[in-house]
């Protein structure tokens, strides 16, 4: 029987582009390995069309016993050879028991869950057991423990599908019909304690504009963030826009072709990263040595604090960080910036037709 990996990333996004590190090793370590993923729904684009991934399946929510049963058949029907959980989370853990892998391997998680360190034979500690390393090493270090010798973690990857290179292209005749270069800023974020003051991000979408070209703010819609993107844009000259409308595959495909994103620690640096995409994370109280995307042309910002990387919520009245609300952009964000657009960075024609 060849050989047959069922990968369990249901975490955030950004943990499932992380989670791709481990496509090659695999492969190199098994040849004619056969890789499967187990994703939550909003996920499984991000890996339905690697070149690696034969198949995706999307965990289900809240369902019903014989739901879930029927489920579970098609998980062991595929007869699997390895499962992988890297979501430290009970749920996850009951796939990987249940998949029925003949080598069951998992991060090792925090102490007192006994599920989550019963269900996988190998393990290898997540990055919460060690700040000083990276996520992706992490996951290096569960493919490791099953025979791959790769020293150090690979770069992340993802494919992109027809749909989204259609809808980026038809987005982008829209709002950048001279096909410029452009930029992707990612400022909305649910918690207060991570997100970068609006007169700050205005100050980094006007330069981007002068330096660049067209801004596109990224945003899933919610009408929680389009108020934040709203001041920006007013701040900014009102001409930036947002990516409101545009679903997940076509925004994959907008950030595959652009010439540089800049934004907070989320999966859209993560994303840029995967596709080579110069890429300027801003960090506030998480580390970036954990979560640093991965990739050639990419820049941490951060504040010379003491207290940074504390990973706290919010130092300051309304759980707002002092590292992000007093980190200028002048100061703090527009040298890496500037250093990103004065390499020889090449644009990525063909990706949707807006590069050249």
């Amino acid at each position: 029987m060849s050989a047959k990996a069922l990968i369990i990333s249901l975490k955030h996004l950004g943990d499932t582009v992380v989670s791709t590190v481990l496509i090659p090793m695999l492969k190199r370590r098994f040849p004619g390995m056969e890789i499967h993923y187990l994703v939550n729904p909003d996920s499984a684009p991000l890996v339905e069309s690697h070149p690696e991934v034969a198949k995706v399946y999307p965990a289900p929510r809240k369902t019903g016993a014989a739901r879930l049963l029927n489920f579970v058949r098609s998980l062991r029907r595929e007869r699997y050879s390895h499962s992988f959980d890297l979501s430290e989370n009970d749920r996850a853990a009951m796939f990987n028991f249940l998949a029925g892998a003949g080598t069951k391997a998992a991060l090792f998680t925090r102490k007192g869950y006994v599920l989550r360190n019963l269900a996988a034979r190998i393990k290898a500690p997540s990055w919460k057991y060690n700040p000083e390393l990276a996520a992706a090493e992490c996951i290096a270090d569960l493919a490791r423990a099953v025979g791959c010798r790769e020293k150090t973690a690979p770069l992340t990857s993802l494919g992109l599908s027809p749909v989204g290179k259609r809808e980026a292209a038809e987005f982008l005749a829209l709002h950048n019909p001279a096909a410029l270069p452009y930029a992707v800023c990612h400022f909305a974020a649910m918690d207060p304690f991570r997100l970068w003051p609006a007169g700050h991000c205005a100050e980094a979408v006007r330069f981007l504009q002068e330096r660049l070209g067209p801004v596109f703010l990224a945003t899933s819609g919610a009408d929680s963030e389009m108020g934040l993107l709203e001041r920006v844009i007013a701040l900014s000259g009102g001409k930036a826009v947002t990516t409101r409308g545009l679903g997940m595959r076509g925004f994959m495909a907008l950030a595959a072709g652009a010439r540089g994103v800049l934004g907070l620690d989320s999966f859209v640096g993560h994303l840029a990263g995967a596709y080579g995409v110069p890429v300027v994370t801003i960090f506030g109280p998480s580390r970036e040595k954990a979560w640093l995307p991965k990739g050639p042309w990419v820049r941490a910002a951060h504040m010379d604090l003491p207290c940074r990387s504390c990973v706290t919520g919010g130092c300051l009245p309304g759980n707002v960080s002092r590292c992000l609300k007093e980190m200028d952009f002048s100061t703090w964000v527009k040298p890496h910036l500037e250093d990103l657009l004065a390499a020889p960075f090449p644009l990525k024609a063909g990706l949707h037709g807006a590069a050249a």
